[in-house]
C-alpha cells in the first residue's frame, strides 16, 4: 500500500519546487545566452569544478544538514556505487543527456526522443529502487527533514542564474561580432588568422576570441553555482529524496513525492520559455560558433530536440535508470555529493577521513560515471562517418565534425577536419 512518508513536509516540497524554478531559470539562462544546454553529465573544467565549490562552501558553512555524507562504505557498497555510475553514464552517452538535459530541457523542447528516454528511466528506476533493495542498503538510517525553505539560498541561485546569462551574452555578442567581420571580408578565422600571422599580428587576431572564450568559461562557472544551490534548495543533493520517490512501495519509508515537484518547477519555467523565446530553433551563439557562424560541430539544440526515436532513447533509458535506482544519484546531485564530501568533517578527522568520505559518498560513482561517458563518447563517435568539408565553406557544420582548424605549411594554409568528441571549450559534446 502507497502512503506519504512522514519524511516528506510541507516545507519540504516548497524547498523541491523552488529549487526546480532555479533550475528552470538556469538552464533557460544558458540557453538564451549561449544557445547551449547545460552539461551536467559531461565533465566541464568550469561548471563542475564550480558546483563542487559551492557545495564544498555549503556543507563547512551549514553542516552537513543539506547533504548526506557517508563517513566510510563496505566493499559492497563501493560496488554498487561503481555499477551505478557505470550505468549512468553509458546511459547519458546514448541519450546525450540526463535528467536535467532530457528531464527538463528536452521536455521543455518538446523532444519525442527525451520523452522516450525520461519514460525509460523513471520505469527502470522505479524498478531498480526496491529490486536492489536500494533505500536499506545505501541510504543512513537518520535521515533528517527539511523544518524550513531555504528562501536566501533560492534567491541566491536564481541571481547567479542571472549573472550566467549576462556573461553568455557577452561572449555571444563578441562571436557575433567577429562572425560579422569575417562575412564582411568574405573569409574564414583560420584564413584570417594566418594572414595575421604572417603579418606579425597574431596577438591582435586573436585577442578577441580568447574574450568570447573567457566569457563562455564565466559563464558556465556562474552556471555551476546556480546549479549546484538549485539542488541543494530542492534537497535532491540527499539520494534519500531521490529514493524515497523511486522506491514508491516502500513500506517501511513510504513513498515522498518531493522530485515531482522539483522537476514540475523546472519545467514550469523552461517549457514556456522555450517557446516564447524560441529557444528551440536558437543555434549555437558563444564559442561553438566564432569559426563558422554554424555551431562548430557543436549539436544545437535544435538538431537535439528533433532526435529520431531510435534504440539508443530506450537502451540509454534504462541502463540510466538502472543505475539511478541503485544508488540515488544523477550527475548533478553526484558532482554535489562529492563537493560536499570534501568540506572539513566537524567533529574533527585528516586526510584519510576525507578522502574515505569523498569516496563512499559518490567519488566512485563519479570517477565511473564520468569515465563510461567519455568512453562510450569516445566509441560512438568512432563508428560515425567524418564529413568532408571543403575549404572557404562557411555554413554550418555537420554535428558529428569539429570546425576547420588552419595550419601553416610552406606558406600555404590548409584546412584539417578532425572528428568531434570534444568541443574546444567544454569537452566532450553532451
Amino acid at each position: 500500500m502507497v502512503f506519504i512518508s512522514p519524511d516528506c513536509t510541507g516545507e519540504g516540497l516548497v524547498a523541491g519546487l523552488l529549487g526546480g524554478i532555479a533550475i528552470g531559470f538556469t538552464v533557460v539562462g544558458r540557453a538564451a545566452s549561449l544557445g547551449e544546454r547545460l552539461p551536467s553529465s559531461t565533465y566541464d573544467l568550469s561548471g563542475t569544478n564550480s558546483m563542487m565549490l559551492t557545495s564544498l562552501v555549503l556543507a563547512a558553512s551549514l553542516g552537513g544538514k543539506f547533504f548526506e555524507v557517508r563517513e566510510s562504505a563496505d566493499g559492497l557498497l563501493y560496488f554498487r556505487l561503481a555499477a551505478a555510475g557505470t550505468l549512468v553514464g553509458a546511459g547519458s552517452s546514448l541519450g546525450k543527456g540526463c535528467t536535467s538535459g532530457n528531464g527538463i530541457q528536452g521536455l521543455a523542447a518538446l523532444s519525442p526522443f527525451s520523452l522516450v528516454f525520461v519514460c525509460a528511466f523513471m520505469a527502470a528506476a522505479a524498478v531498480a529502487a526496491p529490486l536492489f533493495r536500494s533505500s536499506a542498503d545505501v541510504l543512513n538510517d537518520d535521515v533528517e527533514t527539511v523544518d524550513r525553505v531555504p528562501w536566501e539560498l533560492f534567491l541566491v541561485a536564481v541571481a547567479f542564474a542571472g549573472a550566467q546569462y549576462i556573461a553568455g551574452k557577452e561572449s555571444a555578442r563578441l562571436a557575433a561580432l567577429e562572425v560579422d567581420a569575417l562575412h564582411a571580408k568574405g573569409g574564414v578565422i583560420g584564413d584570417e588568422q594566418a594572414a595575421a600571422a604572417a603579418e606579425g599580428g597574431l596577438a591582435r587576431a586573436t585577442a578577441s576570441l580568447d574574450l568570447v572564450a573567457l566569457f563562455a568559461r564565466v559563464a558556465a562557472a556562474l552556471g555551476g553555482v546556480a546549479f549546484a544551490l538549485a539542488l541543494v534548495v530542492s534537497a535532491m543533493a540527499k539520494p534519500s529524496k531521490v529514493l524515497g520517490f523511486l522506491d514508491f512501495t516502500n513500506e517501511d519509508r513510504g513513498w515522498d513525492p518531493t522530485l515531482a515537484f522539483v522537476m514540475g518547477g523546472g519545467l514550469l519555467v523552461a517549457a514556456p520559455a522555450y517557446h516564447i523565446l524560441g529557444l528551440r530553433d536558437k543555434a549555437p551563439c558563444g564559442p561553438h560558433a566564432r569559426r563558422t557562424g554554424g555551431g562548430g560541430g557543436y549539436m544545437s539544440t535544435s538538431e537535439w530536440a528533433r532526435r529520431p526515436i531510435d534504440r539508443n532513447a530506450v537502451l540509454g533509458g534504462l541502463l540510466f535508470g538502472l543505475g539511478w535506482g541503485m544508488a540515488g544519484l544523477c550527475p548533478g546531485p553526484g558532482i554535489v555529493m562529492c563537493g560536499a564530501a570534501l568540506a572539513p568533517p566537524q567533529g574533527g578527522g585528516g586526510f584519510g577521513f576525507v578522502m574515505s568520505s569523498l569516496f563512499a559518498s559518490g567519488g566512485v560513482w563519479a570517477l565511473c560515471m564520468f569515465g563510461t561517458k567519455h568512453g562510450v563518447d569516445r566509441l560512438m563517435q568512432s563508428r560515425q562517418r567524418p564529413c568532408q568539408i571543403s575549404p572557404g565553406d562557411t555554413g554550418a557544420l555537420c554535428p558529428h565534425s569539429t570546425p576547420p582548424e588552419t595550419e601553416k605549411k610552406n606558406e600555404v594554409t590548409k584546412v584539417v577536419v578532425q572528428p568531434a568528441t570534444e568541443s574546444p571549450l567544454y569537452g566532450a559534446v553532451p
